[in-house]
């Protein structure tokens, strides 16, 4: 996706928050190792749901806080499936 300007994002704004992650994960062990995975799997579903949503305070009613309806892991999988964003293997997967 390109910026307001037309740029199209370098590979290390695409992939940063993912490499940050994998370096993080060689220091955990396997408690946190899966807690991390499910929060970095959390605001990854928040941003791919947020892309189709129109920006807004609507928007941020519905994703941004834990109380929100689409505030929870569960709840954005279910979204992200609804709007065909993953497939049911995918959702079971993350479930």
């Amino acid at each position: 996706m390109a910026d307001e300007e037309g740029n199209l994002p370098r590979d290390d704004d695409l992939f940063g928050s993912l490499n940050r992650l994998n370096s993080l994960l060689e220091t955990l062990d396997e408690r946190a190792h899966v807690l991390s995975l499910a929060a970095f799997a959390e605001e990854e579903l928040r941003d791919l749901i947020k892309a189709y949503l129109m920006p807004g305070e609507a928007a941020n009613k519905l994703l941004e806080g834990f109380s929100t309806p689409l505030g929870t892991l569960s709840a954005r999988i279910r979204m992200a499936q609804a709007l065909g964003l993953l497939t049911p293997h995918q959702a079971n997967d993350l479930d």
